[in-house]
């Protein structure tokens, strides 16, 4: 892919608090399998799962 694709609680707070270093913070915690096809993939707690 062209460009990096963050989840999308990253990049909803990105844009609301109009701040990049939240997605470089998540670039540096990221699962470096995800990132060699663009795909910011980080782990944590996954709620709401149905």
């Amino acid at each position: 892919m062209k460009n990096i694709i963050y989840p999308r609680g990253i990049e909803m707070m990105s844009r609301l608090l109009k701040n990049n270093e939240i997605k470089e913070k998540a670039l540096k915690n990221a699962e470096k399998e995800f990132l060699q096809f663009n795909i910011c993939i980080c782990e944590g707690k996954i709620e709401n799962v149905y």
